[in-house]
């Protein structure tokens, strides 16, 4: 899969840009606070409407406007297509090929990216709440039920915890939970069971990764903690019977915090290797090579899924990385896959062609001649 074009306007300080990428790697070189960024955020909005910075659409647009737009040109091996991705007056106006899509979800699984950035470094000593938003994000790139699940059951709980509230102020009566429980019950089932046969698939190209990386003779295990205690081989429907017994069980305490205590909000992730838990005992090293291992394996696993390679978006990656992490990354980039790097320096010399040079300046962009 190759991004061939993209069009900006208004998107953060890009403005009105037109950049023509090539096949195989494409260096960005520019200073901090340039347009870098914004540029992988636009491509990672053209691939699934949402920004991996910010939930708030408003914060996207250029300052003084009221709208942003960013359109891609993009050749998959079956067909080339375009997909455009626009925001004006609170509402968001997808299409593909000029056709609009009325859903999120129909336009997940077109593009396929991964996103590989200095915050993703944070992902095994970091909140809980990173990981789960890296599961979430991960996940709906690759299937667009469990995007849509993921919605219907962020709006249900919300509405749930609503109630509970109600219930605590005595403007509400606890038979009320009910229906609420069914629903949010079968959708957080729905979302724990794919997030752990998501992980299941990944684990041992993961593993894999991790070992050729660092040359340890160590297993990379990842596990899915659940705050529900149940056997990770459950089915759905057992896991929908526990939550609402878990609920109930705990009615009091939800009613006091006013908070939905257990369910697939609450629950995380773990990386051990071999018998050390990483985000307590590995060394800094450790915890980075378990970070690209894990990105490099998703790769692994979405190329098989997909049947071609996704676009690969690092976002100043190197300087966060030692020789040989770097070393490890550049053979991943030298397969035949586009690749889009960002780096304030460029140091970036072991890379065999194709590489196109870019640089950026207050949001412009401009080929590098002077390297190819």
């Amino acid at each position: 899969m190759q991004l061939k074009r993209l069009y900006s306007d208004n998107f953060r300080n890009l403005f009105r840009e037109e950049i023509k990428l090539n096949p195989g790697v494409n260096i960005v070189l520019g200073k901090n606070a340039q347009g870098k960024t914004n540029f992988l955020e636009a491509i990672y909005v053209l691939a699934s409407a949402n920004s991996p910075r910010t939930n708030i659409e408003q914060e996207i647009v250029n300052w003084d406007n009221q709208y942003y737009f960013v359109k891609g040109e993009i050749q998959s091996l079956e067909d080339t297509f375009s997909i455009s991705v626009g925001y004006s007056q609170g509402r968001k106006r997808i299409r593909l090929n000029e056709n609009p899509l009325e859903r999120v979800k129909d336009l997940l699984g077109r593009f396929m990216i991964i996103f590989f950035g200095p915050e993703d470094l944070q992902l095994i000593k970091g909140s809980p709440q990173v990981r789960r938003q890296f599961i979430d994000r991960e996940m709906s790139l690759l299937y667009p039920l469990y995007y849509d699940n993921l919605q219907r059951f962020r709006s249900v709980l919300a509405q749930r915890n609503n109630l509970l509230k109600e219930i605590g102020e005595k403007k509400s009566d606890e038979g009320a939970l009910e229906p609420w429980d069914e629903q949010l019950a079968s959708l957080g089932a729905e979302i724990v069971s794919r997030r752990i046969r998501f992980l299941n698939e990944l684990k041992e190209r993961v593993s894999n990764r991790y070992g050729k990386i660092s040359g340890e003779n160590l297993p990379l295990e990842i596990g899915y903690e659940a705050s529900l205690t149940l056997d990770q081989n459950s089915s759905s429907q057992d896991w929908k019977r526990g939550f609402i017994d878990a609920w109930k069980r705990r009615r009091k305490e939800e009613i006091i915090r006013g908070v939905t205590v257990i369910g697939p909000h609450r629950d995380d992730l773990s990386f051990r290797l071999g018998e050390k838990e990483l985000r307590n005992y590995g060394s800094q090293g450790q915890q980075r090579t378990a970070v690209l291992a894990l990105k490099t394996g998703e790769l692994d696993l979405m190329k098989e899924k997909k049947g071609e390679n996704p676009v690969l978006l690092l976002d100043d990656v190197f300087s966060e990385l030692d020789g040989a992490r770097q070393e490890a990354l550049l053979k991943l980039i030298g397969e035949d896959l586009q690749s889009i790097i960002t780096t304030t320096d460029n140091n970036l010399q072991e890379i065999k062609e194709p590489r196109y040079y870019f640089t950026v300046e207050n949001g412009k962009f401009c080929r590098w001649e002077g390297r190819k």
